[in-house]
């Protein structure tokens, strides 16, 4: 018996979904300390981490700067404002590219 040629709509139909990447939590005390990277890939993650908190860095004073320019002191901006987010970042690696998540949140501080 001949085979049957695969009908090109069904293969059309099935999406391919890729398999998400897997995070995997970092300690902040080895990816920030002055000691040399061990591996390629340490000093990859390494860098990622210093990126990501650059950025937090960043937004912070930037919003600093913006509470400043409304008139807030910054023990007003200290007192009423906290950051929030989680305790470690999380790395993961897409396509040979490692990627730091860390998505933290100035938040206005609840009744304590």
């Amino acid at each position: 018996m001949a085979r049957r040629k695969p009908d090109p709509a069904v293969a059309a139909a099935a999406p391919v979904v890729a398999p998400a990447p897997a995070a995997t939590a970092v300690k902040l005390t080895d990816y920030l300390t002055v000691k040399r990277a061990d591996t390629h890939a340490d000093l990859r993650i390494k860098e990622a981490v210093h990126a990501a908190m650059r950025r937090i860095c960043d937004l912070t004073s930037k919003f600093i700067a913006e509470k400043e320019a409304e008139g807030f002191s910054l023990a007003e901006i200290l007192e009423l404002y906290e950051v929030v987010g989680p305790v470690a970042p999380t790395v993961t690696e897409e396509d040979g590219r490692v990627r730091v998540h860390w998505d933290i949140q100035i938040v206005e501080r609840g009744d304590q």
